[in-house]
């Protein structure tokens, strides 16, 4: 793998539940770069400065996060493209993404 995408983070929920692992454990694992993109009310540990971040930057490793801050967690797989603000998110949402594949995989489908 070199590079994971999060439009629908859940990271922080998983460390919670993950039997004996810490947020910490799960990071340590994590070892290509990331693209989150969470919503306004995701918390604040998968944002821009949280300690997701904080955790894979100090292991060396590289991570965006663009906060999506008009729409509400599960906006990805639930939120109605016919409403405007929806669709101008979305498009921002899939820019982000497609940069990202493209940086990480490169021009054309061959590395897919």
């Amino acid at each position: 793998m070199v590079g994971g995408a999060s439009p629908h983070s859940s990271l922080g929920a998983v460390a919670k539940i993950a039997p004996h692992s810490t947020l910490e454990q799960l990071m340590a694992g994590v070892r290509h770069p990331l693209l989150m993109l969470p919503a306004a009310n995701d918390p604040g540990m998968e944002k821009a400065g949280g300690e997701i971040q904080r955790l894979h930057e100090n292991n060396g490793r590289s991570i965006k996060i663009v906060e999506m801050k008009t729409q509400s967690h599960g906006w990805t797989t639930r939120a109605p493209l016919s409403d405007p603000g929806v669709q101008e998110a979305w498009d921002t949402q899939m820019a982000h993404l497609l940069q990202f594949f493209k940086t990480n995989f490169g021009e054309g489908t061959s590395k897919l």
